[in-house]
């Protein structure tokens, strides 16, 4: 369970600085912790099947993939989740971190590769809650496993 403070993202990093000002407006008025928050208990609540956005539209109703669709970034970066290195229904599937160290356990090695690249385009550092092993990437892009670290 998490709240609002741990997915708290400020309004101007909701909207782009060449965004229109409606846009700009809008990300005011979003209650972006909220969100966060409800797609980040219905990621977790998913378990090892995972999350898709298409998933959560199906949850929160039709029209309201432009309000879920932002939110995947930041809990990314907050480590609160992470692409499992799959697809369905043409949509990345993302799981919560506290189901990492039993995902790993499963994956195929096509989506464990999956995973170590989507690690690499941006995340720097992965901690698993259940056994705290660290997925780092170095300064010159090399990375230790999450195989190698589970293992």
């Amino acid at each position: 369970m998490i709240d609002r403070a741990d997915v708290e993202t400020p309004a101007h990093e909701l909207a782009r600085r060449d965004d229109m000002a409606t846009s700009k407006s809008a990300a005011e008025r979003v209650d972006a912790a909220g969100w966060s928050v409800a797609v980040y208990e219905s990621i977790a609540a998913a378990g090892l099947q995972g999350a898709t956005q298409r998933d959560l539209e199906a949850i929160y109703g039709e029209g309201t993939n432009k309000t879920i669709s932002p939110r995947f970034a930041p809990l990314r970066r907050k480590e609160l989740i992470f692409y499992t290195g799959l697809r369905r229904d043409g949509c990345a599937v993302w799981m919560a971190m506290e189901h990492l160290a039993d995902y790993v356990a499963i994956a195929t090695p096509g989506a464990k590769a999956e995973m170590e690249k989507e690690h690499r385009r941006g995340l720097k550092k992965v901690t698993c809650p259940c056994c705290r092993s660290q997925l780092e990437i170095s300064p010159d892009g090399t990375a230790e496993s999450v195989l190698e670290l589970q293992g």
